[in-house]
């Protein structure tokens, strides 16, 4: 991690400080913390845990396509132990479990974590152990992991390389792994003074460059230098007399590069390094910078070409906090380019970060591009706190930026504070406090998410703005179905807000089924949605529904205007009864079947399903058209609702029968004919499910047997019990499924009609408001 104050100043934080600090206090810390089965597969999400992650252009998508925005956080280890994660008295499970529970939390998709020596050692030694239970978490909890290695020093390249090989080839089949980061921030004397397998020349080993801009040091001169302090912590000790005076000299043209650098910055008002070398004025550098990158080249082909082999499809980068070397043509090598950025608050810093990102793109056009580590601390250099909100704030834009201008993602840092540290600044920087307790930052970063999970991770942003507030940074992202700001008040389509301070406010929406709307603020704020603006087609006989984190805490449909309070850090939702325009009477389209009696059509992958699976016995008449609903194509029917799972084209799960059982019953599990029955051996007439704990027999067993079983109904939640008939107010012995009721009709005994299905999708049609 490296924070930058200045454009011309590059100030690499040394996190060997962290570890002295954590060392000297570790002793004064302890440990802390130590339903029914579905007949389906399940759904693959936004960035499927279940295969490899590819690049198509400047995105990420997983296996099926579908894009990916990545969003992560930079993980050291629990707030007691950052840097110390992998020590054995340290690596606790249970707290990395829990951890990571609140990253899952959040919503976020990737955590980045680091190899130290410990580790290192470990795997050397051929204890995998560590590193495999951190994949077993992070897949437990449906998260990623971009693994940095080479967190230390340690100049031989041959034997990183090794190292790289063996750890890709021993998790190239675990799709846990999104990507590799081949060194976390190298610096110029990383690169310069890394030891190259035999045979391999580097520019930069090179008298070629010196004789281009003349000698800066000669080798006499080199030779007293090295007696030096300063020349002992330059040239390290192990480098022959002829490449310490290459390296000399490369690094006093580096020192003067930057110089030349930082004062045509100062000069150029708004402008940064990275616009000096598009300048003409940097031409002058040319055959210099064209060594640094044909020197990087050679590093990373070193580091990525064992990689490569061991696994030719493997994600790969370089955590640059360098942003000299970020922007070198040798970036174009990896899979991905990486941008480290941390700022004081105020608008310019802000402006530099946003600046460098976008010529970063320019520069690598067609690569992703990420911003690997950013954040804002909550403490100044003299201990003094930052308000969290105005942090917030910073952060929430950069993550909004990110997102709506089509940059590849971005990771945090980090998730916990560090208590322990020495340094107020970087003991700070968590979306976790002290107490690993959310931040205003933690909140504002899962409505983000939410709304990049609900627009399938492509930004539908129409107004992408951001301005000063004094110290604070006040913005504006705004689209057909999504609204963030940081104002104290402002409006966007159904929405309008108050709010005493700065602070970040989020509300995204959907507009199919029943319509929901998401809220989130940091501080409370007033809150006034118009349903008849957000909603056309709002159902005005059936009530609008506010969730606090799944409790429903308001309702009322009186007037138009639905107020509340946004309390901080709450997740509301707004449910609000919209009838999809799919219920719509239609008219006949050609090639399909026209059911007059209920006036839709049945097409397709539909009609074939549902004449090949029971037709109209089994599931009725169409009472919709097809429509969207919640990511999938589906239809209803009077007894069920069609799918269609893409994911599974070509399969028998292609078309699958909704849960509306599950849906249906939701709530009744304390009831009696829902609770489990002890287990007893199955036979021919009564089978007994360990699935569900159910049984199934007699005239419901045959209906089921004949009728699809288990591919078509799931298995059954209750036992069979009586229950009052919600379409004709009748009292029938009935038995629910996962997908089904079925109904005993005495009045049709001896009769194929002695056992019906349930109107189950009347009535979740009705409970849903969308029809009468």
């Amino acid at each position: 991690m490296v924070k930058i104050r200045h454009n011309s100043t590059l100030h690499n934080f040394k996190r060997w400080s962290f570890l002295l600090a954590a060392l000297l206090l570790a002793s004064l810390f302890s440990s802390l913390l130590a339903s029914g089965a579905s007949a389906q597969p399940a759904a693959m999400t936004v960035m499927a845990i279940g295969g490899p992650n590819r690049i198509i252009g400047t995105r990420f998508v997983d296996e099926n396509g579908t894009p990916t925005f990545l969003m992560g956080v930079n993980y050291e280890g629990h707030t007691d132990r950052a840097w110390l994660l992998w020590e054995d008295a340290k690596f606790d499970p249970g707290l990395i479990d829990s951890n990571f529970g609140m990253v899952e939390r959040a919503g976020l998709n990737t955590v980045r974590i680091f190899v130290s020596k410990t580790l290192r050692d470990n795997i050397n030694g051929g204890n995998w152990s560590k590193l495999d239970k951190i994949a077993e978490l992070a897949a437990n909890h449906h998260l990623k992991l971009l693994l940095t290695f080479n967190d230390y020093d340690e100049p031989n390249l041959a034997k990183e390389a090794d190292f790289d090989r063996k750890v890709v080839d021993h998790y190239k089949n675990n799709s846990t792994f999104f990507g590799f980061d081949l060194k976390n921030e190298p610096q110029f004397g990383d690169i310069g003074t890394a030891d190259f397998p035999a045979g391999v020349t580097t520019p930069l080993q090179d008298d070629a460059f010196i004789k281009a801009y003349g000698e800066r040091m000669s080798n006499d001169a080199v030779k007293q230098w090295r007696q030096t302090s300063q020349g002992k912590a330059v040239i390290p000790a192990r480098f022959d007399d002829r490449r310490a005076y290459l390296y000399a000299n490369a690094y006093r043209l580096w020192q003067e590069f930057l110089s030349d650098s930082g004062a045509w910055v100062v000069s150029h008002s708004g402008k940064n390094s990275l616009d000096y070398m598009d300048s003409p004025d940097s031409a002058k550098w040319k055959v210099y910078l064209d060594a640094l990158s044909g020197t990087l080249a050679k590093y990373i082909e070193v580091r990525q070409g064992a990689i490569r082999a061991a696994n030719p499809n493997a994600i790969t980068t370089i955590g640059w906090s360098n942003i000299i070397f970020s922007k070198l043509a040798a970036n174009s090598s990896l899979s991905f380019v990486s941008l480290h950025r941390f700022a004081a608050e105020g608008i310019s810093g802000l402006n530099t970060t946003v600046n460098l990102l976008e010529n970063l793109r320019n520069t690598h056009a067609g690569k992703p591009v990420v911003l690997e580590e950013f954040g804002y601390s909550n403490a100044h250099d003299n201990g003094s706190a930052v308000d969290p909100n105005l942090t917030a704030d910073y952060e929430t834009t950069l993550w909004l930026y990110l997102y709506g201008k089509g940059f590849a993602g971005g990771f945090k840092w980090m998730l916990t504070n560090f208590p322990p540290g020495f340094n107020a600044v970087q003991n700070n920087y968590g979306l976790l406090d002290n107490n690993t307790q959310p931040k205003p930052a933690y909140h504002a970063l899962r409505a983000v998410t939410g709304a990049v999970k609900s627009q399938n991770a492509l930004p539908h942003f129409s107004t992408q703005t951001y301005q000063a507030a004094g110290t604070d940074v006040e913005y504006r992202f705004a689209g057909s179905d999504s609204f963030f700001t940081s104002a104290k008040s402002a409006n966007s389509g159904p929405v309008t807000i108050s709010q005493g301070a700065n602070a970040p406010f989020a509300a995204w929406w959907t507009g199919s089924g029943a319509a929901q709307m998401n809220f989130m603020a940091t501080t409370p704020t007033q809150v006034s949605v118009n349903l008849d603006v957000a909603y056309a087609q709002r159902n005005k006989q059936l009530p609008a529904k506010l969730f606090a984190e799944d409790q429903q805490v308001q309702a009322g449909v009186a007037s138009p205007n639905f107020n509340f309070t946004a309390q901080p850090g709450v997740l509301y939702r707004l449910e609000v009864p919209v009838t999809p325009a799919a219920f719509n009477t239609a008219k006949p389209i050609a090639g399909q079947l026209y059911f007059k009696e209920t006036g839709h059509n049945l097409g397709g992958r539909f009609r074939t399903y549902w004449e090949t699976h029971g037709g109209l016995a089994l599931y009725g008449y169409p009472i919709s058209e097809e429509f969207n609903e919640n990511g999938l194509i589906v239809q209803y029917f009077e007894r069920n609702r069609f799918e269609y799972h893409p994911e599974y084209a070509g399969t028998k799960y292609e078309v699958l029968l909704g849960l509306l059982g599950r849906s249906l019953t939701a709530g009744r599990e304390n009831e009696p004919a829902f609770q489990r029955i002890a287990p007893f051996p199955s036979n021919r007439d009564r089978y007994y499910f360990n699935e569900t704990g159910h049984s199934l027999a007699f005239g419901f067993k045959n209906y089921w047997d004949k009728n699809g079983g288990l591919a078509q109904f799931g298995f059954p939640i209750t036992e069979e019990f009586q229950e009052r008939n919600p379409t004709d107010g009748k009292t029938y012995t009935v038995q629910y499924f996962e997908r089904a009721r079925f109904e005993y009709h005495p009045e049709f005994a001896g009769t194929r009609y002695e056992v019906l299905l349930g109107h189950l999708g009347w009535q979740l049609v009705r409970a849903n408001g969308w029809l009468p």
